[in-house]
Order: structure tokens, then C-alpha cells, then sequence
């Protein structure tokens, strides 16, 4: 079935506004994502990226780069949205070392000494009554 621009931005966008009211944000931060993705797969490392490094990449390498870099410590990116990977590039301009970023799952990035370290949480969850 073929849809026309009409009914998705008349019909379609205010029903799915319904259920996030974000739809149309996080669609647009989705194909940005999608656009900056295509044709790179390449391996990242885990280690701590040098900051002078990142500080001249273009925006779609930085991005890359970065959702990369999470992804290699973290095993996956799930729950990491443009806003972390924003906030990561924010800890990178900033002036001051020792800026810390909280990721979902309570991970960290740290800035200090010219590069950035990804912390794991390894909390592991108490049951209880052990």
C-alpha cells in the first residue's frame, strides 16, 4: 500500500504523537543516525580516545566514532540515544577535565589528562535475602 506525505503528516504523525509525544524528534534523530551509518561498519576499539583526535573530525565522523567507541565498551548501544552521543561531544569542546557523563546502565565517560575513559558500572544487582 502506498502512502502519500498527506496522510502521514495529516493522519499518521498526530496518531503516533499520541503514544510518544517526542515521535517526530526522534524520527528526525534516527535518520540522522541512519545517514551518518551508511557504509561504515568499521571495528572500534575500547580504549581511551585521544581528545585532540576528535576535536577536528566532521560531525557525522565524530558521531560515528563515538556511538563506535560506547558500543565497543559497552557490548551494544542499546538505550544510547543522540542526546548521550551529544552530550559525549559537549564533554569534548568543554574547557574543564575531570567532566564526567552518565550513560543508562550507569556507566560513565570521564574527561581528564587529554582523553576520554569509558567507566563500566559493575554493580551487579543484590537479590534479595543473599
Amino acid at each position: 500500500m502506498k502512502y502519500s506525505h498527506a496522510f502521514i503528516r495529516k493522519i499518521l504523525i498526530p496518531l503516533l504523537k499520541d503514544f510518544n509525544p517526542q515521535i517526530v524528534q526522534r524520527l528526525s534523530d534516527t535518520a540522522r543516525i541512519l545517514r551518518d551509518e551508511i557504509g561504515h561498519d568499521s571495528e572500534y576499539s575500547s580504549e581511551p580516545l585521544t581528545i585532540a583526535g576528535l576535536k577536528d573530525l566532521p560531525e557525522a565522523e565524530l558521531n560515528r566514532t563515538l556511538r563506535g567507541w560506547i558500543a565497543a565498551n559497552r557490548g551494544h548501544l542499546r538505550q544510547i540515544e543522540l542526546q548521550h552521543i551529544d552530550s559525549v561531544r559537549r564533554l569534548i569542546n568543554s574547557r574543564k577535565s575531570g567532566k564526567t557523563i552518565e550513560l543508562p546502565g550507569g556507566d560513565t565517560v570521564v574527561k581528564g589528562d587529554g582523553k576520554l575513559v569509558f567507566n563500566k558500572n559493575n554493580v551487579e544487582k543484590s537479590t534479595p535475602g543473599a
